[in-house]
C-alpha cells in the first residue's frame, strides 16, 4: 500500500469527521439566557420573547439585548458551519485534483 493511499484515506476519514461535526452544529440549538435561539438553519423568532419585570423601559431593553445575543449566536454558529463545508470542499476538491490523470489523444503512445 503506498503512502499517498494512506494519505488519501486519512484524509476522506478527517473530511468525513469535519462534514459529520458540521452537519451536527447546523441543527444543534443555541441558547442565551435559557432562551432557545434556534439553530443555524432554523433560527427561531425572539423579538416576541416576553421578558416581564414591570418596568416597560427595562422590559424593552432586556428583550433587545436578548434578540442581540441570539443573533450574534446564529450567526457565529452559521459561519462556522461555513467554515466547515469550506474544508470539506476542499479536502474532496484537492483530492478529485491529485487523482486527475492526464488527458490522451487518440494517437498517442501508450509510454
Amino acid at each position: 500500500m503506498s503512502s499517498l493511499t494512506v494519505k488519501r484515506g486519512i484524509l476522506t476519514a478527517l473530511a468525513i469527521v469535519v462534514l459529520v461535526g458540521t452537519a451536527v452544529l447546523a441543527v444543534t440549538d443555541t441558547k442565551a439566557d435559557g432562551t432557545n435561539c434556534g439553530s443555524a438553519i432554523s433560527p427561531r423568532d425572539t423579538s416576541q420573547s416576553l421578558v416581564l419585570s414591570g418596568n416597560t423601559e427595562q422590559d424593552n431593553f432586556a428583550q433587545q439585548s436578548l434578540v442581540d445575543r441570539c443573533d450574534r449566536l446564529i450567526f457565529r454558529q452559521r459561519f462556522l458551519v461555513f467554515g466547515g463545508l469550506l474544508v470539506v470542499a476542499g479536502f474532496f476538491g484537492g483530492r478529485a485534483l491529485v487523482r486527475r490523470e492526464p488527458q490522451r489523444f487518440a494517437g498517442d503512445s501508450i509510454i
